[in-house]
């Protein structure tokens, strides 16, 4: 029993890593092996350790996520009563709170009923949670700044905060307290007792991590913390909120009397050139500038993302060609992703490079999901416009493209908008059956969605769920994302076609998620509540898109590429001076009023100022690292 801390670079880390690995899986005789990392870091922490020992598999590893760390605790030591609450069924079970407040809030009554504030709610109620804060302890706070408007937010936050609870009370758990639940009973988990744990690829030791460390600290064998944490002096500050953490780490270990140590991890003789010199003093003011001439390093200004997406896959081109390098050595770090995305899938595409974008997206944005999204604002009211172009577009509606474009004319002709649309269409002389025509294949396309709006506003909570599942039925939804899958798997586009079965997977978990949380309420959801739920779940629910094919460039943040080690680095969509510049959006006053908020959970402070400094060290070139 005990904790090991090693301390060091990113790159000293990983290879820490490595020959931990190396050493602890050569034999297959000896303790389990648990590796925690970030969810996003699962895949890429798997590998590497593997390739540390060049081997296609191994029985003692086992990679989690956090949230995967707790249900496997649960899994060996016994679930609570009640089904998990998903970040979606959080979304829903804070509309549910705010509907059943008999009294207005002070602060928030005006946003209580719009888009997203379900979302900001269910958020900040998280990090209560997180930071080990209960509404007595909000309204603690709260009296001591009385008649200010920070006393009303926080009066209103710990009213959401009991009437979320009140709603959750029997229905199931959320993350934060199956995590509380699982750490409480890791030591009736046989599965880790006398494992080896190690924790890699956290920036900040965070309180519900450094709580999990103290948890399995008393059951494991070992618990190592890889942490990226230095003590030089010239770039100190960057490492101040990662210091913070791990002091605070250290006061749970000593207040339970587990014993720690820490070592630096080896420095790794590597050539100096000016790749290493960047690394070094990146952070570091002021800066000693580096003499000499500089090849590792190629600097590039462009017009505009187009062009800078041109110049790229040229380069690659190019470089792999020189080289002999393989695409999968190579990454692109994009700091502004939805500007550089496109223009770098179109300038690949004409250079024959594959690539992949592990960047995830809102379920919302995918067609099925904003058809069905559509029809559920049409069927709750009232009947928009674009909703009906959206259902009309997007290929779900029953319909085949042409029907719907000829639907869209006629309409256009006609002037048929909005209500009109769920109407009878035939009026006078219609000697060429165009009218006959409009009105089949309007009744095909709006019948279901007229069905869908009767059902909603009967029955049962289950019954009103399973109005919006016949309407998928009806409208063939599911053998369209079928058809839409192969399609565009013809046309290259694996990623997108394999999120079609997570997108069909998120709708019938949203599904179940109503079911759960309202099974015990007094009356159903109204029409529109249930318009609203659908809207603001799948509006959080993310796609992960998965690699096609193991030898392609990955691009996006360097968040998601912290263990694959590359040959070639791009960074690219830096902007100009100027807006390097303006990077900083708060200004000094704001930041210490933030760090001073204690309702913002006590890391939030340091994250966000680590995320001032890193905007404010951007690299704000396109390099080329070998």
């Amino acid at each position: 029993m005990g904790v090991r801390f090693a301390t060091g670079s990113a790159y000293q880390l990983r290879m820490h890593l490595q020959e931990d690995m190396h050493l602890a899986l050569a034999d297959e005789s000896g303790e389990r092996i648990i590796l925690v990392v970030p969810g996003q870091l699962t895949l890429d922490a798997e590998q590497l350790a593997l390739q540390s020992v060049d081997r296609p598999g191994s029985f003692r590893l086992q990679v989690f996520s956090p949230r995967r760390l707790c249900d496997k605790i649960l899994e060996q030591a016994g679930r609570s009563l009640g089904s998990r609450i998903d970040e979606n069924g959080r979304v829903m079970l804070m509309r549910r709170a705010l509907d059943s407040l008999d009294k207005p809030l002070r602060a928030y009554e005006r946003a209580r009923r719009s888009n997203g504030f379900a979302l900001l709610a269910s958020d900040v109620i998280t990090q209560w949670k997180e930071s080990g804060l209960d509404a007595e302890a909000i309204d603690r706070i709260a009296a001591e700044h009385a008649d200010t408007p920070l006393g009303d937010k926080l009066s209103d936050i710990a009213t959401l905060y009991r009437a979320w609870h009140a709603c959750a009370h029997g229905l199931g758990i959320d993350d934060e307290d199956a995590r509380r639940l699982a750490m409480s009973r890791v030591d009736q988990a046989p599965y880790f007792r006398g494992a080896s744990v190690w924790f890699y690829g956290f920036d900040l030791l965070t309180r519900p991590i450094a709580q999990s460390i103290l948890a399995l600290s008393k059951v494991c064998a070992e618990v190592r913390v890889l942490l990226s944490l230095q003590d030089t002096v010239r770039d100190s500050r960057l490492y101040e909120p990662i210091r913070k953490t791990y002091e605070y780490t250290l006061s749970l270990l000593r207040a339970d009397g587990i014993p720690y140590t820490r070592e630096r991890a080896k420095v790794q003789e590597r050539t100096e050139n000016a790749v290493r010199h960047l690394e070094r003093e990146l952070f570091c003011f002021p800066v000693n500038a580096r003499t000499g001439e500089i090849r590792e390093l190629r600097l590039y200004a462009a017009r505009n993302p187009r062009d800078e997406a041109e110049h790229i896959a040229a380069a690659v081109r190019q470089m792999v060609r020189r080289h002999n390098l393989r695409y999968g050595d190579i990454c692109i770090a994009c700091q502004d992703a939805s500007s550089m995305f496109s223009a770098l899938r179109r300038a690949f595409s004409l250079y024959d490079i594959p690539i992949f974008f592990p960047e995830s997206r809102t379920a919302s944005s995918h067609p099925l999901c904003a058809s069905l999204l559509a029809a559920l604002q049409i069927a709750a009211g009232p009947v928009r416009e674009g909703d009906v172009q959206t259902l009309l577009s997007l290929g779900y509606s029953g319909l085949t493209d042409d029907e719907a474009d000829l639907l869209r004319n006629f309409a256009f002709t006609h002037g048929i908008t909005a209500r009109k649309w769920l109407r009878v269409y035939l009026p006078g002389e219609d000697p060429q059956g165009c009218n006959a025509a409009f009105e089949e294949l309007r009744s095909r396309c709006f019948a279901p969605v007229e069905r869908l709006a009767k059902g909603m506003r009967r029955g049962a909570t289950r019954d009103r769920l399973e109005s919006v599942f016949r309407y998928l039925q009806e409208t063939n939804a599911y053998a369209h994302l079928l058809e839409q899958a192969e399609t565009l798997n013809k046309a290259n586009e694996a990623v997108y076609a394999a999120e079609g079965m997570q997108v069909w997977g998120r709708i019938t978990a949203c599904l179940d998620q109503i079911a759960i949380l309202y099974g015990n309420a007094k009356r159903p959801p109204s029409a529109a509540a249930l318009n609203q739920m659908m809207q603001q779940a799948l509006s959080v629910v993310e796609l992960n898109p998965l690699p096609q094919s193991a030898d392609a460039i990955a691009a996006g943040r360097l968040e998601h590429m912290k263990t694959k080690p590359v040959r070639l680095l791009i960074i690219c969509g830096a902007t100009d001076a100027e807006d390097s510049e303006n990077a900083d959006l708060l200004s000094d006053a704001e930041r210490r009023a933030i760090e001073k908020q204690v309702w913002l959970g006590p890391n939030h402070a340091e994250q966000t100022r680590m995320r001032m400094l890193a905007a404010k060290s951007a690299v704000s070139f396109t390099g080329e690292l070998l």
